[in-house]
């Protein structure tokens, strides 16, 4: 079995909500999947920040972000995920794309805001865990 099917199999904490899942997985990837046709505000992403906080106990780690196909997160949503303290101990980010729209959204979002934090689209998941676990390699290498 890969390194990259063993992580995403290993959910260690699961939170459900009616708009997201967030689990912490095996190898320090928070893994959040949006909800089908959810409109994320400020106050979900918040939500999401306060059990990231719990989940990775300080910890680096990488973020796997699930889009759905159809969903949107609001201005001030994507607002604070841009800003340095929703990105403390965040090495890199994936996001899952499912279709060429959420792909050209998430690549208006890196442009237009900015974040911190190293992001990368992706519209298949075991391609997202392999770039995550080699920047969690590059992290603690600089460590």
């Amino acid at each position: 079995m890969s390194t990259e099917k063993q992580i995403s199999d290993a959910i260690l904490t699961v939170v459900k909500r009616e708009k997201f899942t967030v689990s912490w997985l095996e190898g320090n990837v928070l893994r959040i999947d949006v909800h089908e046709s959810a409109f994320l505000e400020l106050e979900d992403i918040q939500e999401i920040q306060m059990h990231k906080a719990l989940m990775t106990k300080g910890a680096l780690y990488c973020v796997l972000f699930v889009c759905p196909h159809f969903g949107n997160l609001s201005k001030e949503s994507r607002e604070y995920l841009a800003l340095p303290e929703t990105n403390v101990n965040a090495v890199a980010k994936a996001v899952i794309t499912p279709n060429l729209g959420t792909r050209m959204l998430t690549d208006f979002f890196i442009l237009v805001n900015k974040p911190p934090v190293l992001h990368k689209a992706f519209s298949d998941i075991a391609a997202a865990h392999e770039w995550m676990a080699e920047q969690m390699i590059l992290a603690l290498n600089k460590s």
